[in-house]
C-alpha cells in the first residue's frame, strides 16, 4: 500500500466534523415538523442511516427531498457550530504537505461545509468540496472522473455503512471510521478495506 495512495475523498459529517450533535437536535427539528416523535440521542445514533432520504421516509413516508432540506436548513440554523475531531487539522495539513490531493463529498450543504473548513483551518487542503450528495456512489464516480482519480489509488474515507458500500462499488479503497457514533461491529458488516478508530491511523495507511 506504501506509496499507491495519492488521492481520498472524505465524508464530512461524523468523520472530519463531530457534528453529532448539531445534526441530531436539526433531525429532531424535522421529525417536531412533520408530527413524529422525538426519539434520544442514543436511539438516532443507532437508527440513522444513509442515504439519509431513505431514513426519512422510513418515518415520514410522503415527506419529500425538498421538504426535509428547507426543514434541516432550518433547524441547523438553530444549533451550534460544530468543531472538528480531535487531530484532523493536523493530520489533513500534513497529508497537504505530502501532495496527498483531497476531496469532500456529503449530505450536508457545500455551504455549510465551506464556512466550516474555513473556520477550522482546513479550507485550502481540499480541492474540490461537494455537498448535497444523495447517492454516494454516483459522487464518488464522478469525483473520480473529474480529477483524473484512479480508484486503485484513491481511499474513501467515510463513518457510515453507505460510505464503505459506496467506496467499494465505485472501486476505491474503502476506509471506515469508528470514531463517530457508528460502531466498529456494524461497519464490518459493511467489510472495508481498513477500518480505524483515530485519524492518525489514516497516515500509516499511506
Amino acid at each position: 500500500m506504501k506509496d499507491m495512495i495519492k488521492n481520498i475523498i472524505f465524508d464530512w459529517s461524523g468523520t472530519l466534523a463531530d457534528d453529532l450533535i448539531t445534526t441530531y437536535k436539526a433531525t429532531m427539528h424535522i421529525f417536531e415538523k412533520l408530527g413524529g416523535k422525538s426519539m434520544p440521542l442514543e436511539e438516532y445514533g443507532k437508527e440513522f442511516f444513509l442515504p439519509y432520504m431513505s431514513f426519512f421516509k422510513k418515518y415520514f413516508p410522503n415527506s419529500t427531498a425538498e421538504q426535509i432540506r428547507e426543514l434541516f436548513q432550518e433547524g441547523i440554523q438553530t444549533v451550534g457550530d460544530a468543531e472538528p475531531y480531535p487531530g484532523v487539522r493536523d493530520v489533513l495539513k500534513r497529508l497537504y504537505d505530502r501532495g496527498i490531493k483531497m476531496t469532500i463529498m456529503s449530505a450536508s450543504t457545500k455551504e455549510r461545509i465551506i464556512t466550516d473548513a474555513k473556520r477550522y483551518g482546513i479550507f485550502d487542503c481540499f480541492q474540490e468540496i461537494n455537498g448535497d450528495i444523495f447517492d454516494k456512489t454516483e459522487a464518488i464516480v464522478d469525483i473520480l472522473q473529474k480529477n483524473g482519480f484512479k480508484p486503485k489509488e484513491t481511499m474513501c474515507v467515510g463513518d457510515m455503512p453507505h460510505d464503505i458500500d459506496a467506496g467499494k462499488k465505485a472501486g476505491a479503497i474503502s476506509v471506515g471510521i469508528s470514531w463517530s457514533h457508528k460502531s466498529k461491529e456494524m461497519l464490518k458488516t459493511s467489510n472495508p478495506d481498513h477500518l480505524i478508530s483515530n485519524i492518525a491511523e489514516l497516515e500509516q495507511l499511506l
